[in-house]
């Protein structure tokens, strides 16, 4: 039912909207359907662009890399790797908002080396250190394997 009318009416209504739900009700539906993004939010599907990249109009040697359907996890990350790298001299980035899904890294880099060379030089690292993980864990593994027989209720 639509409300018409000032915000203190509005907001009258919705008080007694919820009195008239149980409690439990009203803490199931608000906690699973407010702020609920879509279903295919982080899924890829064909045709989507995942990259963009935009050169800054007041700085040299400087760009915007807009990643859809990401977040923290691949931001803080690549912001963090860039940071080690000499040749840039600011990195940074943002989510626009918290129901958008895409992250806004920013990188400028000295005259040395340009923003991509500088993110594509991040990304191999990172991929170098998870190869790292990736073989240590293995590692482990096996050695977990041989004292099977000692500790079988780990396998």
């Amino acid at each position: 039912r639509r409300v018409h009318g000032t915000l203190s009416e509005c907001l009258f209504f919705f008080r007694c909207s919820l009195v008239s739900f149980p409690p439990v009700f009203r803490f199931r539906y608000f906690f699973t359907h407010m702020n609920k993004p879509p279903a295919d939010w982080n899924i890829d599907v064909e045709g989507d662009v995942k990259l963009t990249i935009e050169q800054d109009t007041k700085l040299t040697n400087a760009c915007t890399f807009i990643v859809n359907k990401e977040d923290h996890t691949l931001g803080d990350v690549l912001r963090s790797k860039l940071h080690e790298n000499d040749d840039v001299l600011f990195v940074g980035y943002k989510i626009p908002h918290p129901l958008t899904h895409n992250i806004h890294l920013k990188v400028h880099c000295n005259e040395n080396t340009n923003p991509v060379r500088a993110v594509h030089e991040a990304i191999d690292e990172v991929f170098g250190e998870l190869d790292d993980l990736e073989k240590q864990f293995q590692e482990q593994v096996d050695q977990m394997k041989k004292t099977a027989d000692v500790l079988p209720m780990f396998m």
